[in-house]
This record gives C-alpha cells, structure tokens and sequence, in this order.
C-alpha cells in the first residue's frame, strides 16, 4: 500500500500487487542542460546548462504514466567568423526537460573580434561570458553598456537558482584584451583579466549524490586569453566547463556534463558545450513495472540514467 505523510508518499509492500497503474508516488529528480558554445577569436567562457535537483524523493509522478525525457544539447561551437553567419544565441545550449522541471540551456560566450556588436554575452541556465572587445578599448570606448557585461545566470528565474551570470568587464583602462569566464552552477564566473595573458577562469559546476561517483556538472568555460602576450594560458573551465585554446581552438564541454565550451584563444574558433543529463531515483517497490533509460539497482531504489532523449515510464 502508498501512504501519504506530511505531503510525500510511501510505499509499504504488504504481499503482492504493490504498484498498480494509477497510483502516485515521488521520485528525485537530476535535470542538467546542454551548455552554452564559448565565445570566439578571444571570446567569454560558454555557461554551463541549468542545473536543478532535490535531495530527496519529493516530486510526484503517476504509476504507468508516460513522462517524455528530453537531453538538451550543447550549443555547438562558434566559428572565427561567426558574425557572417549566426547570431550569438544560436550557439546557447538547448534546454533539458523531465515533467514539469526544465532546466534552460547555457548562456553562450560573447565572442571576442572588435566592432562586432551584435555577438554579446548570453543569458542562460549560466550565462556566457564577456568577450575580449566587448570590454573598453580604449576603456570608455563607445560600446553600449550591455556588451560590457556577462550573461545573466537563472534566466529564466528558478528557486532555488539554476545557475550563475558569466564574468564580466571591471571597466579597467587594462582590461580589453581577454574574455571573462562563463557562469556554473557552482559561482559566477572569474571578470575578464589584465594583460598579459589569461582570460577569466570557468566558474566550477555542482555536484549530485543521486547516483554514486558522478562528476561535478555544469561548470563554466573559460575565458579567451590575449594573443598579443608572449605566452597566452589557455586557462581551466569549471567542472564539465572546457579549457580555453592557448592560440588555439576551445576545449568543448563534457559529454553529459552540461559544461560550457571554452573560448578561442587568438582568432580560433570556440569549443562547443557539453550536453545534458536527466537522472530520476525511484523505490522500486513504488512501481516495479517503471521503465526508461540505463537503469541501476542500489538498495531499494531504481536509478533511471538518460543520456540522450526517451521516454519514463512511472
């Protein structure tokens, strides 16, 4: 039989039959996007996926109820010449969604060659980071104000938080050389830095212990260092985030990671992000008939892994 204490169910096996159509009972949930392209030509760091979770089973579902599972994509990465064929929020990760819960794709990075206005910063799950000359150059240059910033994170707004803003331009008389780091689900990510060199760090992900030895998860891609410096770091993303290229094309983010894609360092192009995961947690004696996705036994629970797009069925 189910019993409902204080709002969440309970599965009590008394003989056979537990488990019929029909019935509801809770699971936990992982829903992490697909993150955000990093920025080109010594662009901002990609954003990581949104990422939302519950540390406990507390979320409803229907027994024999079909649940569509969708695994967003990362966006995929920007080329060198980016502004003669899309525009910047075409390179954001793509959504990832498990009944009513969607987490929003990463924020893609600002891309970083001057006079290339339209390819700003992207909000997101995390939001991408400033590019190289979406800061001042000369500081007080005649960008407007909204190029000058990372992408907002949390967008659209989640409580608790999906994940945090890209890093953005300190308005130093210094700082137009290197693109800021993209947001994680962990922090923000590191402003755009003074020469020489480096681009901001990707902001580190989050972590989830609904399922045993699983990696942090939607961390920020680096920042684009300065070309111009005699020896440009290709700087860390953040957990899944990709490194930035030293004078070369960006590290892409982690496969099933939802990390966002590392800049181009120099006049490379970028990595692409990483894409999405769904994990759904169930006590299987709620529902022995619950199938979907690569599915692991630990104790009384089912774990249901998806990887790419399917379908639950609770």
């Amino acid at each position: 039989i189910r019993r409902r204490i204080n709002g969440r169910i309970w599965c009590t096996v008394l003989g056979f039959g537990l488990g019929g159509a029909g019935e509801p009972y809770n699971v936990r949930y992982l829903v992490v996007a697909g993150g955000g392209s990093g920025g080109s030509s010594q662009g901002g760091g990609g954003g990581g996926g949104g990422f939302r979770t519950i540390c406990s089973k507390s979320h409803e579902v229907v027994s024999g109820k079909t649940y569509a599972i969708t695994v967003g994509a990362g966006g995929p990465a920007m080329p060198s010449d980016v502004c003669s064929s899309k525009p910047t929020s075409q390179f954001n990760g793509n959504n990832s969604i498990f009944d009513t819960i969607t987490s929003a794709g990463g924020g893609a990075g600002g891309f970083g060659t001057p006079t290339q206005g339209c390819l700003k910063a992207q909000d997101g799950g995390s939001g991408g980071g400033v590019g190289r000359y979406h800061n001042p150059s000369p500081a007080g240059g005649s960008q407007p104000a909204d190029v000058l910033d990372g992408g907002a994170g949390n967008t659209p707004p989640t409580s608790p938080s999906q994940g945090n803003s890209g890093g953005t331009n300190p308005h130093s008389a210094f700082n137009n050389q290197t693109g800021g780091g993209g947001g994680g689900a962990g922090a923000a990510g590191q402003n755009a830095n003074s020469p020489p060199g480096a681009g901001g760090n990707g902001a580190p992900g989050s972590g989830s212990n609904i399922q045993a030895c699983l990696p942090g998860m939607s961390g920020g891609g680096a920042g684009g260092g300065d070309a111009q410096q005699s020896n440009p770091k290709g700087n860390p993303g953040g957990d899944g985030g990709g490194a930035a290229g030293q004078r070369a094309v960006g590290t892409a983010g982690g496969a099933n990671q939802g990390g966002g894609g590392g800049a181009g360092g120099g006049g490379n192009a970028a990595g692409a992000g990483g894409s999405g995961k769904v994990i759904i947690r169930r006590v299987t004696a709620c529902s022995p008939g619950a199938s979907g996705g690569t599915t692991q036994t630990v104790g009384d629970d089912t774990i249901h892994v998806f990887n790419s797009p399917g379908t639950f069925t609770a």
